[in-house]
């Protein structure tokens, strides 16, 4: 089973998010089901109802369209040898309607690992079967809607290891596993099993060499609409450490091209394949890559987004519940960038139901730390892009005059009684050295990076201008916590660059899409602990909705307020990505927008009705 105890989620038509794993009984594992609203409130959770299984965990899950729920995976316990295939349906409800256990032919562990409905009469299901010889071998199987197993079939090369990365439909009468598979000499092949549906025989395999892949550390797929399969996995280098080996095969599994990717320094490693709206293969990872790169780490992520009942999670709240509850791991390579090894979706739950993230922000009075007005002012900035501003007032790299330049400073003296907020005497805010209870909240952030520092658009024919990324918005000193009270010092700044002659304002536009140049958003968040709830917010959340949220292509808005509207989208880290709708006098409660061809991943999703602008986080999956 999964260390992180989740294992894969999925939205159904209804805007519910579907979550399988399991959860600890006794120090066993059991199948754990799960479904929320859209909006993260637990509807309801379900595990296996099966006298004489010990120990269970869902590893796939599908849902059938019908309001069925199949799950897939293993279970042990009297009868069994070791764990036993298993998939198991529910309703919608999550009651359970059946479940089957089959053994592989080796009486060996035997795990499931993808699901695939083809009709309402059946569905698919492929996995791993330790064989009595060395490693083990790829199961193929068809079940019924009502349990019966219709056949099955077994995928073994070499007498080596045998895996399945996912099950698809081939073609209309045949299915398509595709996995890893080892050869005599121990070395990897990528591998295409394709078998008739109604299991009239063992199918055609088809394999490409892999030489000195890494299995371990992970081989990725995809196909594309034309039948290409795109691979890409780690290789072993004798003189640079890992290198990222990324392929194109026909249909046939002849080579259409071979990439080789090594940075000369040191190890590098992808850890997942997408592909993007043409159809061209994108790696996502590098020599600092993590596995928060990988699809299960978004999936941890969203979920997790969906958790919190009081607030909505920004992307640093994120970052640090998984930051503090991921688990080590001995292994070199896992994660390189952070050192935070695996990723503990289990703990991560726990956490957030264990403590709250509460939220905090200050608009303050902005003061001119250099007037321009002044006689002989001198303003030294830091420019975005690559404008470096001398005390001369030219840019020392490019020759370029900055003229005249206002540096303005805010500043967010905070003093915070949580106890008194909260009503309860016994708050407290959870905080160590190694774990701080606090932190800054910026819109510019990613997971696990710094915001990117982009030049400005539309840079004007005289003069130039700027702005300071999000990340110069800081503590002065370290804040001071004892039990509830936090105080401290926050600051950001932010500038204006005056055209030369005319005075005119060159507008600023933030690397982010959350706030202006002219008033940096000094927001914190605040781990605690508390039995009563507390309001934040000096006035009243709005009343604008977004939904469904996580979302495939489309996206609702209501409680528009009549009037100028427009919605923006932007990446994570503030670029505009394209402006999704605007209209000066709309006049509507309701809108409803189709998002354009883009990745899964994390967004923002700006709008502004009226006189108010909001942002909200946005998954799309």
């Amino acid at each position: 089973p999964s260390g992180a105890g989740w294992s894969a989620s999925a939205t159904g038509d209804n805007g519910n998010i579907y979550t399988i794993g399991h959860s600890l009984s006794s120090g066993l594992p059991q199948l754990w089901l799960s479904c929320h609203d859209e909006d993260g409130n637990l509807l309801w959770s379900s595990g296996l109802d099966a006298s004489g299984l010990s120990s269970s965990f869902g590893a796939a899950l599908l849902l059938d369209g019908q309001g069925n729920i199949y799950a897939a995976g293993a279970a042990a316990g009297s009868g069994t040898n070791g764990y036993d295939f298993l998939i198991a349906r529910f309703d919608s409800a999550g009651s359970q309607s059946w479940y089957t256990i089959f053994d592989g032919p080796g009486e060996l562990d035997d795990y499931g690992v993808a699901l695939l409905q083809r009709d309402t009469q059946s569905v698919f299901f492929t996995g791993l079967s330790a064989s009595a010889d060395e490693g083990q071998n790829i199961m193929a199987a068809r079940v019924s809607t009502s349990g019966s197993v219709l056949w099955e079939k077994y995928y073994d090369y070499a007498h080596k290891d045998d895996a399945p990365l996912g099950i698809a439909m081939y073609n209309a009468s045949n299915i398509d596993i595709i996995g890893g598979s080892r050869d005599t000499s121990g070395e990897w092949s990528a591998l295409s099993w394709r078998l008739p549906a109604n299991g009239s025989s063992s199918g055609i395999a088809y394999r490409y060499a892999f030489p000195e892949l890494d299995y371990q550390k992970g081989l990725y797929y995809q196909k594309d609409s034309l039948g290409y399969y795109y691979f890409c996995g780690n290789i072993d280098s004798d003189t640079t450490g890992l290198d990222i080996q990324l392929t194109k095969l026909s249909s046939g599994f002849v080579p259409q091209w071979e990439k080789t990717i090594d940075g000369g320094f040191g190890d590098d490693a992808a850890y997942c394949l997408a592909l993007d709206a043409v159809g061209e293969a994108v790696y996502l990872g590098g020599h600092t890559g993590t596995s928060a790169a990988a699809p299960h780490a978004t999936g941890v992520a969203a979920l997790l987004a969906s958790s919190s009942e009081e607030v909505r999670l920004a992307v640093e709240d994120i970052e640090h519940i998984l930051e503090y509850t991921a688990t080590n791991l001995d292994s070199a390579y896992y994660d390189q960038r952070t050192g935070w090894g695996r990723l503990n979706a289990g703990a991560a739950l726990e956490f957030i139901q264990d403590n709250r993230i509460l939220h905090f922000s200050e608009e303050p009075e902005p003061a001119y730390q250099c007037d321009h007005s002044e006689t002989d002012a001198t303003c030294i900035i830091e420019m975005q892009g690559p404008y470096v501003e001398s005390e001369t007032g030219f840019a020392l790299d490019t020759g370029d005059e900055l003229y005249e330049t206002d540096i303005i400073q805010y500043t967010w003296n905070i003093n915070l009684d949580i106890c008194a907020l909260t009503n309860d005497p016994n708050a407290t805010i959870v905080h160590s050295s190694e774990k701080p209870g606090f932190w800054v909240r910026n819109s510019a952030s990613t997971l696990w990076g710094q915001p990117e520092i982009q030049e400005p658009p539309n840079v004007p024919t005289e003069g130039r201008y700027g702005v300071k990324p999000y990340e110069l918005v800081q503590f002065i000193d370290t804040p001071y916590i004892n039990g509830c009270i936090f105080q401290g010092e926050l600051i950001g700044y932010s500038y204006r660059v005056y055209d030369n002659g005319t005075g005119e304002n060159l507008e600023a536009i933030m690397p982010a899409g959350l706030a202006h140049c002219e008033s940096p958003r000094l927001a914190i968040s605040l781990l605690v602990q508390s039995e009563n709830p507390v309001s934040t917010k000096k006035t009243e959340r709005s009343n604008m909705r977004l939904f469904p949220n996580p979302t495939s292509s489309e996206i609702a808005l209501d409680g528009i307020a009549p009037g100028h509207l427009d919605v923006r989208l932007f990446s994570i880290n503030g670029q505009q990505l394209v402006v999704l709708y605007q209209e000066n006098d709309y006049q509507g409660n309701l809108l409803n927008l189709s998002l354009p061809e883009i990745p899964p991943g994390f967004y923002i999703c700006r709008v502004q009705s009226g006189s108010e602008i909001i942002s909200f986080k946005l998954i799309k999956q």
